[in-house]
């Protein structure tokens, strides 16, 4: 269904998808100047919110809409075969004024990606793709359908493989590193689309409940501390780089390796600090085995609540106790079970000091249980505070996804980093692999 540009935005704000209600800069290029409400859109601009608004109608129809629109993530895309003209106005940002043209049937005919058979034998992709990781894999694809014509572009791709050259010991290091890691772009996906961030509290998934509900958080946590393993591994590698100083040989290798406060700065994001936090925020090994998380104190204070409203609860029942004892003159327990707990249990020998307000329950040989309005009392407050924790660790591991979530650009630079520098190394690796000279071309701009 296409709606209006106006409905099309006034749904989008109505949902909140954004956080902060703060409309993404890709989107704000469409909206009309001076409109802060964010619902009118540009004259030229009319089609492309019509579009948006029937796409966010289909994704709401698939329930997708929040896990997706949420992350804000909009880029604006100028077609190739715009007019000269405009090619001319916009060689600054425009994908026209770095990448190559190529159809479905000129990637074909040239075997880029696959051959005239349909396989991938003798393609340029099955001879360039040494890379170690599937998110570099999908990236080197995406370079090779979208070739440079950019020439400051190329010398830096040339420059980065030149570099690289020169040290196959850390090639061979990164690697090994490498080939450890998941496909953290695909589970950055998955991990945001659980968290409370992706999936809102009405979504159905979030009503569900699974019988095998132990087995699939056992699979999320595992999935979890995979990635946290593998940003690690990128921290590794990102001070392997770093130490070997191969970054100041080349501006790309540089904007991989390098830190935003470093000296030259980079943009790989310093992980440590989220890194840290998450290590420390739960026992991961216990996690993995039981299915669910246990915070450590002070990472989520719903869950610290819920622990001090059972450990106040401890106390009274430990005095009221102490209490009874003092009553009856001898040592007095309590007893039962689920709904029947916090009987008091008396030797039938000092039962005649039970009063009125003592409400006979049971006995066995040699004992009579009681229960009073005091301990109806303590038992009611204790079912709520074991409620309160049971519906707070229930929704934990979103929360914990959430938390990871906040520093999802960080985390995706990251991974972005690292997949532009596995297609480097397999650009090196392949060089390395010719028996015969190979040459490096000179591109000069057209007179």
């Amino acid at each position: 269904e296409f709606w209006s540009s106006n409905k099309a935005l006034l749904n989008i704000m109505e949902k909140n998808y954004f956080e902060n209600n703060s409309t993404p800069e890709g989107l704000k290029q469409f909206l009309l100047e001076g409109d802060s409400a964010c619902l009118t859109a540009k004259d030229d601009a009319e089609l492309a919110i019509k579009s948006l608004g029937a796409i966010t109608w289909y994704l709401t129809r698939c329930q997708l809409d929040h896990q997706l629109l949420s992350m804000g993530q909009f880029t604006v895309y100028t077609p190739v075969d715009l007019s000269q003209q405009l090619k001319e106005e916009s060689e600054s940002n425009s994908i026209t004024a770095r990448y190559m043209v190529l159809d479905a049937v000129t990637l074909k005919n040239i075997h880029v990606l696959e051959n005239s058979i349909g396989g991938t034998q003798g393609t340029l992709l099955s001879k360039l793709d040494l890379c170690c990781t599937q998110f570099g894999k999908r990236l080197l694809y995406q370079w090779l359908c979208n070739p440079l014509i950019s020439i400051t572009s190329i010398k830096a791709r040339q420059q980065a493989i030149s570099a690289l050259l020169e040290e196959p010991e850390l090639m061979k290091e990164i690697r090994s590193v490498m080939s450890k890691l998941p496909d953290l772009e695909r589970q950055l996906c998955r991990i945001y689309a659980q968290s409370s961030r992706g999936q809102l509290a009405s979504h159905p998934d979030s009503r569900a409940i699974f019988f095998e509900e132990k087995t699939y958080s056992k699979k999320k946590i595992v999935e979890f501390s995979s990635v946290l393993n593998g940003f690690q591994l990128v921290q590794d590698i990102a001070s392997l780089l770093q130490n070997s100083g191969v970054g100041e040989k080349s501006i790309l290798l540089q904007q991989c390796s390098h830190f935003p406060t470093m000296d030259p700065p980079g943009q790989l994001p310093d992980l440590s600090d989220h890194l840290k936090f998450f290590e420390n925020a739960f026992d991961h090994e216990e996690a993995e085995k039981e299915g669910h998380i246990i915070p450590r104190p002070g990472v989520d204070p719903d869950y610290d609540n819920a622990v001090d409203a059972l450990n106040e609860m401890d106390k009274l029942l430990k005095k009221y106790l102490k209490e009874q004892c003092e009553h009856f003159g001898c040592k007095v327990t309590y007893v039962g079970t689920d709904k029947k707990r916090f009987q008091l249990e008396v030797p039938e020998s000092a039962a005649k000091r039970a009063g009125r307000d003592y409400e006979l329950q049971g006995q066995r040989k040699g004992f009579k249980r009681y229960w009073t309005v005091k301990t109806k009392d303590l038992l009611e407050k204790q079912i709520a505070a074991e409620m309160m924790k049971k519906n707070v660790l229930h929704g934990l591991r979103k929360r914990i996804f959430s938390r990871f979530s906040e520093r999802y650009n960080d985390w995706s630079t990251a991974v972005q980093s690292i997949s532009v520098l596995d297609v480097l190394i397999s650009f090196a690796q392949y060089c390395r692999s010719q028996e015969s000279e190979v040459c490096v071309p000179q591109f000069v701009k057209p007179e």
